[in-house]
């Protein structure tokens, strides 16, 4: 158990999933709104860390740390459960960035962390501590070790060259590519730009469920583009909804925020375009977002672009974008 928490503890420090994946991740495993905030990201691996350690302890701080673990355990068995009973069947991140999506198989292996989280609580109960049995049978103690060890450094192996994680790498590097060519661009223009975090704000889709803004960005970089029926101004745009999607739509996802209740429709050819509800316009209020207008959102959860007003400046961004893009190679 010492060697599962160590891993996943310092599997998310080394290889960190990115704040707005993480944090999407925790709302689709319907982790409570309140704690599924940066701070408790954050602290998670520190926590593990910490129970890892505790666990080698004696006495009254061993049983504690045991509790913690079968406690920690127990719950995320059960998120994770709930997940995939249900279809959402999200990348859970437990080691750090390299994760599959979860299914059965993940089910189960927490299940078997779960039996041995609560088998390190019974020794502790019965005074069986690693540190207790260490002095009762080194030699057994540093056979175990080495086995843990070498297990550790096996898995470590295999993550280190799974399909996910260059999936991973790559998508994290066309994102850093992204962030660099529109850095030059601000460079060039000399003016500051201040990547405000995507609020945490909830928006409807097409088929009712309301979704954090945060869980559309967990695997590609978006193109928010606030528009209405009503406004003259955006048929421009709205017009050029298909081209947009064209232009850009292979590498950044492109969304319609649309107030609740507005009678919008996508032009013809614009099926590639995600028509988001925005109740009470509260993710435009916040992001300062005029209709016509533009934001482009990393998977960082940080603006990467914009915002930006006006049919002409909206279409304009949209073409700095694409054009940044080829210039890093990221579109043919």
């Amino acid at each position: 158990m010492v060697a599962i928490l160590c891993a996943s503890g310092i599997g998310k420090l080394v290889s960190p999933t990115p704040m707005g994946q993480q944090i999407a991740t925790w709302r689709r495993l319907a982790v409570p709104k309140a704690l599924a905030k940066p701070w408790a990201v954050t602290a998670l691996p520190y926590g593990e860390l910490a129970i890892a350690l505790g666990l080698l302890l004696p006495g009254i701080a061993g049983t504690i740390a045991a509790v913690a673990a079968v406690i920690l355990v127990a719950i995320f068995t059960l998120l994770v459960a709930s997940a995939v009973a249900t279809g959402r069947g999200v990348p859970c991140h437990c080691f750090g960035a390299a994760s599959a999506p979860m299914s059965q198989a993940t089910v189960f292996r927490n299940i078997g962390f779960l039996v041995l989280a609560s088998l390190a609580l019974v020794g502790h109960l019965r005074g069986d501590g690693p540190i207790d049995l260490a002095l009762r049978a080194p030699g057994t103690a540093a056979i175990a070790l080495l086995v843990v060890a070498a297990a550790a450094l096996s898995a470590w192996g295999f993550y280190r060259d799974d399909a996910d994680l260059r999936e991973v790498r790559a998508t994290q590097e066309y994102e850093q590519q992204l962030y660099r060519a529109l850095a030059d661009q601000r460079d060039e223009l000399e003016v500051a730009y201040v990547r405000h975090p995507v609020p945490d704000l909830d928006v409807v889709t097409a088929n009712g469920e309301a979704r954090s803004l945060l869980t559309f960005l967990t695997q590609q970089a978006g193109l928010v583009i606030s528009l209405s029926s009503s406004c003259s101004a955006c048929q421009d745009v709205i017009d050029q909804l298909p081209r947009i999607r064209k232009r850009i739509g292979s590498i950044v996802a492109v969304y319609a925020l649309i107030e609740d209740g507005d009678e919008f429709q996508l032009p013809g050819g614009a099926e590639g375009v995600i028509v988001l509800r925005d109740p009470q316009r509260r993710v435009a209020r916040v992001m300062r977002l005029g209709n016509p207008g533009a934001v482009l959102l990393g998977t960082d959860a940080k603006l990467a672009g914009g915002p930006v007003k006006g049919s002409k400046d909206v279409i304009e961004f949209v073409e700095d974008i694409a054009a940044e893009l080829r210039v890093s190679g990221l579109l043919a």
